[in-house]
């Protein structure tokens, strides 16, 4: 378990040294993409998100990906102004990004 302090993406630094807080860290860490994640993986949405042109909350709406759905993650990500993580993926035969705030590998 991780213990200390942490910065959190929405740059607010979290303080770990609570058990309750640091699993809580521990298992939203654990969602986003990890280093080595492969083209192909599968991308399950917990709510629905739009999905944009541009990694950025300020790009151009494609769709809406509902909550539920799987995509196919395209092996890129890249990170926004606000430092939040954005993922490349395909779904509904569409490419676009999506904020990696609300999806999460298996």
């Amino acid at each position: 378990m991780m213990t200390g302090m942490f910065a959190a993406a929405n740059a607010e630094t979290v303080n770990t040294a609570d058990p309750q807080t640091a699993a809580a860290v521990e298992m939203t860490e654990a969602k986003r993409v990890k280093p080595g994640a492969r083209a192909g993986a599968d991308v399950y949405f917990e709510c629905s998100v739009p999905l944009r042109v541009a990694p950025s909350r300020s790009a151009e709406k494609i769709t809406t990906v509902r909550g539920g759905d799987i995509a196919t993650y395209k092996g890129q990500s890249a990170y926004d102004e606000r430092g939040v993580e954005w993922l490349k993926v395909k779904i509904y035969g569409m490419t676009g990004w999506v904020s990696s705030k609300n999806v999460h590998f298996d």
